[in-house]
């Protein structure tokens, strides 16, 4: 299999990254993390990888993790598709234990370390913005003898800076918060960069859609991308189809379950999403999402503002 080039991905080199393009899981490239051992690594596959947005998952086997600890040049939303994910800040000192359905908020440049301690697979899709590295390589300094971690009685941890937990999650949010949630880009970015637990109680619920009414869940929502899930009800004409829309950046639909078809309205042409499928969008493409099955899909959803 050809090697990933990271921000050209599913496309050729040169390719045309104007048309819409369906991405099914045997689409998606795989790389190992990291590659210098097998004891710490865990496999990735990308279905995404453009100048403005990496979406892919990867999975940890019982009692594996990622290590050495890694960091991006983007913002990265962490999204359980199974099973539970122990993630480690590891300069703040901070655990989250993710569970199926929830999502972290990762700021740009933060360091972070994942674990499964369950006897079940995690699976866990990622979505970042804008590059998932700088160049082809991975950045493995926070390894080897550079590898230091706040953690419990840990022997460097007066080497890192207090980080005051900033409160959260004490108001229920507006259609009002989109663009600045769970905080604003530059609150989240703060060195040394405090993560963000979404749990069901705290995504930010909007309904979409004057006519054609569905409800989107955004895991967060800033100045660099807005991601979420998309709610796809059956039955009936309103609610299982989505009105027209179109974005500035480019966006990936993931359709996590059930089964929709998304109708680009310009070309009159339509793609089915089946479980694990995805599409690509380029900007300013118009669609609508519907849902012509006797059964409830989720669509997750990733829209760069790049």
């Amino acid at each position: 299999m050809k090697r990933i080039v990271h921000g050209n991905h599913p496309f050729t080199e040169g390719g045309v990254k104007d048309t819409p393009i369906k991405i099914t899981h045997d689409m998606a490239a795989t790389f190992m993390y990291p590659e210098t051992t097998l004891k710490t690594s865990n496999t990735n596959y990308t279905y995404l990888s453009t100048d403005s947005l990496c979406v892919g998952y990867y999975e940890l086997c019982p009692g594996g993790r990622f290590d050495p600890p890694d960091y991006h040049p983007g913002d990265e939303i962490y999204y359980v598709l199974e099973g539970v994910l122990t993630m480690l800040n590891t300069e703040a000192g901070q655990v989250c234990v993710i569970k199926k359905g929830e999502s972290l908020v990762m700021p740009r440049g933060s360091v972070h370390l994942g674990c499964n301690f369950t006897d079940k697979k995690t699976m866990v899709l990622a979505f970042i913005a804008p590059r998932l590295v700088v160049d082809q390589n991975f950045p493995t300094d926070k390894g080897g003898e550079n590898r230091k971690l706040n953690q419990y009685k840990g022997k460097y941890n007066a080497e890192f800076k207090h980080v005051e937990a900033p409160e959260f999650g004490a108001k229920m949010p507006t259609v009002n918060d989109l663009g600045a949630w769970p905080v604003d880009g530059k609150t989240l970015r703060k060195e040394p960069g405090y993560f963000y637990h979404i749990t069901e109680e705290k995504k930010l619920n909007v309904i979409s859609g004057n006519y054609h009414m569905n409800l989107l869940k955004f895991f967060v929502s800033n100045d660099y991308l807005n991601v979420g899930e998309l709610v796809m009800t059956t039955g009936g004409i309103d609610p299982r189809m989505t009105e027209p829309d179109e974005h500035e950046g480019d966006c990936l639909l993931y359709c996590e379950s059930g089964s929709v078809i998304v109708f680009f309205i310009d070309t009159l042409e339509m793609i089915k999403l089946n479980k694990t499928d995805a599409v690509f969008i380029p900007p300013h493409t118009k669609y609508q999402v519907a849902n012509y099955e006797a059964h409830m899909a989720n669509v997750l959803f990733a829209v760069t503002k790049l």
